[in-house]
C-alpha cells in the first residue's frame, strides 16, 4: 500500500488561520499587466504560424510541425536555466525583475523578424528560416516568461489571496491573448496591406511594441516580497534544482495534470481556421478570418467576467473540484465543436468556445494558484524558494512534449488528406477528418486530466499549516 505523501497534515476539515492584510491592488495591477506579453507571446506566434506560412507561402504543414518541434525541443534547455539563473540572481533589482525588461526588449524586436520572409524562396530556405527566427524569439520570450511565471509564486504567501493575484493576472491575460492571438490574421488582411505577408510585419510590430511596453512597466512597478528571503539561502546548482522539482511528488502530479489537459487542445487549435475557410466559408479567408477573430473576441470578454466568479467558487469547494469542474466543461465545449461549427449556422460555433474558454481560464488560474502552493511544500521539505525552477519545469516539460504535439499538428494535418494546392476544392473525408480531429482529440485529452487529478493531495488546510511552519522557521514575508 502506498503511503499518503500528505501524512501528518490537518485534515480537510481543519479551519484554515486567518488571512493577513491582502496584497495591495495596486501590485496585482501592475503584475497582471504583465500577462499580456506572457500570455499573448507564443499563442500570437501560432495563431499567424500556419496561416502565413502555409495557406499565404504554400510550405508543406509537416515541415512547419517539424520547424515548431525545434523551437519546442530549444525550450527544454532554455526553460530550466532561465529558472535557474533567475532563482540564483542577487541583484539590486531583485531575481526577477532585471530579466523582465530584458526579455520585454528582446521579444519586441525579434517577433517581426519571423515574418520577413521572402516569398521567392524556396520552400526548403524558407522552413530554414522560420526555424532560426522563431528560435530567437522562443530565447527572448524564455527570458521574460519564465521569471514571469515565477514572479507569480512569489506575491503573497497566504493560500487564497494567491488565487486573487493569479485571478487578476488570467483575467488581463486572457483578453489579451483571446483578442491578439485571434485577430492578428485578420489584421494582416487589412486593405491597407498588399498582401497579408506584407500585412503581417505591421502587425507584429506594432502589437509587440505594445505588449513589450506592459512588459516593462511589470519588471519597474512590481516588488518581489520573497527576495529577503531568497537573497540570504545558498545559490543551488541547475542540477539540484532541477532534481528537487523531479522528487517533488505533488508537483509531479501537478505537472502532468496540466500538460495533459493543454495537450489535447495544442493538437487541434489551429485546425479551427481550416474548419472555418474550407468546411463553413468555402475558402473565403478573410470570412473564416473574421468568424475566428469574433470567436476570440467573445472569448475574451467571457474570460474577463468568468475569472473572478470562478476564484470565488473555488475558494468555496476547493482547487481541486474547481479544476474537475473545467474539465467537465472542457469535454462538453470539444465535442459540441463538431455540431456547432455548421455550414447553415456559423455563428453557432461560439458556444463551445466559450465553454472552452470558460475552461481553459478556469484550469489557468487554478494551477497558477496550486504551483505556488507546491512551492511552499518544496520549501517545507528542502528549506530553499525555487520558484523559478518549478515554473520553469511546468513551462519545459509541457513545451517537450509540445514538440511532439507540434510535429504531430502538422502530420495531422497531412494525414487528414487536406491539400493546400486545392483550395476550396478539398476532398471530403479530408474536411470530416478535420471536424472529427478537432472536436474529439481534446476532449480525449480532458478525460485523462480529471482523473489523474485525484491523486493531488494538497488541501487548503495542509498548505496553511505548511505556511505556519515556515514562518516560525524563517518569519513572516
Amino acid at each position: 500500500m502506498k503511503s499518503d505523501p500528505t501524512a501528518g497534515f490537518a485534515p480537510e476539515s481543519s479551519q484554515p488561520r486567518a488571512p493577513r492584510a491582502p496584497l495591495a491592488f495596486a501590485q496585482k495591477i501592475y503584475y497582471g499587466l504583465g500577462a499580456l506579453l506572457a500570455f499573448s507571446g507564443a499563442q500570437m506566434l501560432m495563431a499567424l504560424t500556419f496561416p502565413i506560412y502555409n495557406i499565404e507561402l504554400g510550405v508543406d504543414p509537416t515541415l512547419l510541425g517539424l520547424a515548431i518541434m525545434f523551437g519546442r525541443i530549444w525550450d527544454t534547455v532554455s526553460d530550466p536555466a532561465a529558472g535557474v539563473i533567475s532563482d540564483n540572481t542577487r541583484s539590486r533589482f531583485g531575481r526577477r525583475r532585471p530579466y523582465l525588461f530584458v526579455g520585454s526588449l528582446l521579444c519586441m524586436i525579434l517577433f517581426p523578424l519571423i515574418f520577413f520572409v521572402d516569398p521567392a524562396w524556396t520552400e526548403q530556405q524558407q522552413f530554414v528560416f522560420y526555424s532560426v527566427t522563431s528560435i530567437l524569439f522562443l530565447t527572448a520570450y524564455t527570458i521574460y516568461s519564465v521569471p514571469y511565471w515565477a514572479l507569480g509564486s512569489e506575491m503573497t504567501p497566504d493560500y487564497n489571496e494567491r488565487t486573487k493575484v493569479v485571478a487578476i493576472r488570467t483575467m488581463i491575460g486572457m483578453v489579451g491573448a483571446n483578442i491578439i492571438a485571434a485577430w492578428a490574421y485578420r489584421l494582416t488582411q487589412l486593405d491597407i496591406f498588399e498582401s497579408a505577408l506584407v500585412g503581417v510585419r505591421y502587425v507584429s510590430i506594432g502589437l509587440c511594441a505594445i505588449l513589450a511596453l506592459f512588459g516593462i512597466v511589470t519588471a519597474f512597478k512590481t516588488q518581489e516580497p520573497y527576495f529577503k528571503v531568497a537573497k540570504t539561502q545558498k545559490k543551488v546548482g541547475f542540477w539540484e534544482s532541477i532534481r528537487g522539482v523531479f522528487t517533488n511528488d505533488q508537483a509531479m502530479i501537478v505537472l502532468i495534470v496540466f500538460v495533459i489537459s493543454n495537450m489535447g487542445n495544442a493538437l487541434v487549435h489551429h485546425l479551427g481556421i481550416y474548419v472555418n475557410t474550407y468546411y463553413i466559408f468555402g475558402g473565403d479567408t478573410k470570412m473564416a478570418a473574421s468568424y475566428v477573430a469574433i470567436g476570440g473576441t467573445i472569448g475574451a470578454f467571457i474570460s474577463f467576467f468568468s475569472i473572478q466568479p470562478l476564484a470565488r467558487i473555488s475558494e468555496k469547494i476547493g482547487k481541486r473540484q474547481m479544476m474537475n469542474v473545467c474539465f467537465i466543461m472542457g469535454i462538453t465545449g470539444s465535442i459540441l465543436k463538431y455540431f456547432c461549427y455548421s455550414v447553415t449556422l456559423p455563428w453557432l460555433q461560439f458556444i463551445p468556445v466559450i465553454l472552452l474558454t470558460v475552461s481553459g481560464s478556469g484550469v489557468a488560474l487554478m494551477i497558477s494558484s496550486i504551483k505556488a502552493d507546491v512551492v511552499d511544500y518544496d520549501e517545507m521539505k528542502c528549506g530553499l524558494r525555487r520558484e523559478g525552477a518549478f515554473g520553469s519545469a511546468f513551462g519545459y516539460i509541457n513545451k517537450g512534449v509540445s514538440a511532439f504535439t507540434a510535429l504531430l499538428a502538422g502530420v495531422l494535418l497531412s494525414v487528414s488528406g487536406f491539400n493546400q494546392a486545392l483550395g476550396a476544392d478539398q476532398d471530403d473525408g479530408a474536411i470530416l477528418a478535420l471536424r472529427l480531429m478537432f472536436a474529439v482529440i481534446p476532449a480525449v485529452f480532458f478525460v485523462i486530466a480529471y482523473f489523474l487529478l485525484r491523486y493531488y493531495k494538497l488541501t487548503e488546510a495542509q498548505i496553511t499549516e505548511i505556511r505556519e511552519e515556515l514562518e516560525a522557521r524563517r518569519g513572516e514575508v
